[in-house]
C-alpha cells in the first residue's frame, strides 16, 4: 500500500515543472530587448488535466510542451500572432488570436475547460459500468470511443475547444501567480 501510494505521488510530481522559478529567470528579471515582444505563458495546478502536458504552438510552429504549475516564455516579433494550445491524441484545440506591442510583455494563462470534462462524462461512466459488468477490451474500446466522441460534438466548431483554453491575463495578476511557477522543460 505505502508503495503504492509513494510511486502515485512521484508519477504526479514528475507532471509539475522543474525549471528555472520564474522569479530568477531572465524572462522577469531582464527587460524585453530592442524591437521585440515577449510572450509568457504559464499553467496552475489542477486537478482536471493534471497530468497532461499541454502542446503550445505559435503561428502553427511549436513552442513547447507547458507542465502544471509551469510556465514557458518566448521573445517575439511584435505584431499579430495565434497561439494555439491542445493536448495530442485529444479532439479540439484553443486558439486565440493576439496582438503583441513592441517592447512589451504579454501573459497568457492556459486552464483545463470544464466543458470539455462535462462532454466526457457520459463516456466515462459507460466505460466504468461496461468494465464492472462486461469486462474485456470490447466494452473498454466502446467507452472510450463514446468520451471522444462527447469531447469532439463539444469542441466542434469553436475557436477555443479542446481540454485547455487560453486567456490573456493582466500583468500584475499574471507576475502575482507566476512567482510560485517553475519553466516547463
Amino acid at each position: 500500500m505505502r508503495i503504492s501510494i509513494a510511486l502515485g505521488l512521484m508519477a504526479i510530481a514528475g507532471c509539475s515543472a522543474t525549471g528555472t522559478p520564474f522569479k530568477d529567470h531572465p524572462a522577469h528579471k531582464e527587460p524585453v530587448p530592442a524591437h521585440t515582444s515577449r510572450i509568457i505563458v504559464y499553467r496552475l495546478d489542477r486537478a482536471q488535466n493534471s497530468t497532461a502536458v499541454a502542446k503550445l504552438k505559435m503561428d502553427n510552429a511549436p513552442v513547447g510542451d507547458l507542465r502544471e504549475d509551469g510556465f514557458l516564455a518566448r521573445d517575439v516579433a511584435p505584431g499579430a500572432h495565434t497561439l494555439n494550445v491542445d493536448l495530442p491524441l485529444e479532439p479540439g484545440t484553443c486558439d486565440l488570436r493576439v496582438e503583441i506591442a513592441d517592447g512589451e510583455t504579454d501573459y497568457f494563462l492556459v486552464a483545463p475547460r470544464v466543458a470539455n470534462a462535462v462532454a466526457k462524462t457520459p463516456g466515462t461512466i459507460a466505460q466504468v459500468f461496461t468494465d464492472i459488468f462486461v469486462p474485456g477490451v470490447a466494452p473498454f474500446l466502446l467507452g472510450e470511443a463514446a468520451i471522444q466522441a462527447g469531447a469532439a460534438l463539444e469542441s466542434a466548431s469553436r475557436k477555443c475547444g479542446g481540454p485547455f483554453s487560453m486567456v490573456r491575463v493582466v500583468p500584475t495578476a499574471a507576475e502575482a501567480m507566476l512567482l510560485e511557477l517553475r519553466e516547463s522543460k
